[in-house]
């Protein structure tokens, strides 16, 4: 957590067992789309790596993704890549400059 790390190694794609991922506190300001290779991860955090939205991309690891950290980024508005992750059951959303819930939260049931 919080290592300066700006950019993600594709020798991250050689760990396919990696089930939990935490990238918190790193300055990434984009996410590298490697981490979407890795459709297995159940949990991933990337709270405050100064992201401002995310791609379709993060479809990926609707299959097994349950855990999703985004706290302290700063989106706006809910990302609607989110409605993509069927299997979800725990997102953290604080500070990310929402200034309300959206209806499109409810896809993620």
């Amino acid at each position: 957590e919080g290592n300066s790390c700006t950019k993600l190694s594709t020798k991250i794609t050689t760990l396919p067992h990696l089930r939990k991922i935490d990238f918190s506190s790193n300055p990434f300001g984009r996410f590298d789309k490697t981490i979407f290779t890795l459709t297995k991860i159940t949990s991933l955090s990337l709270a405050g790596i100064n992201i401002t939205h995310l791609t379709s991309s993060i479809k990926a690891l609707g299959p097994c993704l349950t855990r999703l950290d985004l706290s302290e980024n700063q989106f706006g508005e809910f990302p609607e890549a989110l409605t993509s992750l069927p299997n979800l059951s725990t997102l953290t959303l604080s500070s990310v400059g929402m200034v309300c819930v959206p209806d499109q939260i409810s896809k993620l049931s």
